[in-house]
């Protein structure tokens, strides 16, 4: 089968889109398959211009935009990063449409790859489209299916009617719809939640990888004990394919905030050593070099005490050590945080009225 990996991402995204491909195709080997970056702005597309990458193919977005013009009027109501997530269907969509292709697995940029995924995508072989379950740990799963069952950072079609019908109907929800806030009322997420209906809207058609099989993520890490066996890492007792690094950020002085704190999870040494240690000093290798060739500076010197209380739990760099620091055992408003944000759902999502309706009745007197 004739398969082609694509991604997007602009340049906040560089540096672990660069990890992703080589990663991608490091473990690929000789077959290592060609993947096509959609360049969100100027700067990425003229640094693979200026500084190819092997198997990599650029689009502009104005290229996509030109195929589909649908996307411009959509762009016009949303955010930068709603705009993106508009995104997601439309390029695999488009490459499947334009018939050079037997598949088309759409990644996050995100990702890190430990093992060829090949294999997992040779499920396309028995159904026509494969998506991955979140697997979410006990303490946070009842927040996180609010956002979906399954997450968008891993998921392959083949060049099928049913696959091409479940793009054109997700492609359908994401321009009529793609907001950054959770709508219960018709259980709406971004372009992430559409992905729930699909082992009933296309029944038999769809494969679903549950971890830790394909990969980990902060939200599912807790759940298996990481170890190196015969120099691969496995979770559990299955190898790891991948990991999904989401949330990580610079904080300058050698911080990186690691968004682990939302998901409850204080990585085991195991995960510092393995996981998270190599990925943190391979990524600040490549953001030194990036920096360096667009004449641009990262951030510099230690940050604010402020920055640092509201990431709650980051990773220090120290030469060839890594350290894990937790602040959010001891946040004193995090409890009263959490429980104002869940008694409050945001305006978009709820509307105004209805943040309306709550205070009313607090207000309103007690009977007798």
């Amino acid at each position: 089968m004739k398969v082609v990996f694509c991604t997007l991402f602009d340049r906040h995204y560089l540096g672990k889109g660069l990890l992703m491909i080589r990663s991608l195709r490091r473990q690929g080997g000789a077959a290592a398959p060609q993947v096509y970056v959609l360049c969100l702005d100027r700067v990425v597309l003229e640094y693979f211009q200026l500084f190819p990458e092997p198997g990599v193919e650029l689009m502009t977005l104005e290229e996509l935009e030109e195929a589909d013009p649908a996307l411009l009027r959509a762009k016009r109501d949303r955010s930068r990063v709603e705009y993106y997530f508009t995104l997601s269907p439309a390029l695999p969509r488009h490459l499947l449409l334009s018939g050079e292709w037997e598949a088309v697995v759409s990644l996050d940029a995100d990702l890190y790859f430990f093992s060829d995924p090949m294999p997992l995508v040779g499920s396309l072989e028995e159904k026509p489209i494969f998506i991955t379950e979140h697997g979410y740990d006990r303490k946070v799963r009842r927040a996180g299916l609010r956002t979906g069952r399954f997450n968008v950072s891993f998921q392959g079609f083949r060049n099928d009617p049913v696959a091409l019908a479940c793009l054109d109907q997700w492609r359908k929800q994401c321009l009529e719809w793609c907001r950054s806030q959770v709508d219960e009322r018709r259980g709406r997420f971004a372009d992430q939640r559409y992905l729930d209906r699909w082992p009933e809207d296309f029944a038999g058609s769809v494969t679903l990888l549950l971890p830790p099989g394909p990969g980990l993520a902060p939200w599912n890490v807790a759940r298996w004990e990481l170890s190196l066996r015969d120099g691969q890492l496995c979770a559990g007792a299955a190898r790891l394919v991948f990991y999904h690094f989401q949330g990580l950020r610079p904080l300058g002085g050698g911080l990186v905030a690691d968004n682990l704190w939302r998901y409850r999870v204080i990585p085991s040494r195991e995960a510092v050593a393995h996981l998270y240690g190599p990925y943190l000093r391979e990524l600040q290798a490549a953001e030194q070099v990036i920096d360096a060739r667009l004449g641009a500076a990262g951030p510099s010197g230690p940050p604010g005490a402020w920055r640092l209380w509201r990431a709650q739990s980051y990773f220090v760099l120290e030469g060839a050590e890594v350290r894990h620091v937790s602040l959010a055992r001891w946040h004193p408003l995090q409890r009263c945080w959490r429980w104002v944000k869940s008694y409050f759902p945001a305006p978009s999502a709820a509307g105004v009225p209805g943040l309306r309706r709550r205070w009313a009745k607090w207000r309103r007197p007690r009977r007798a």
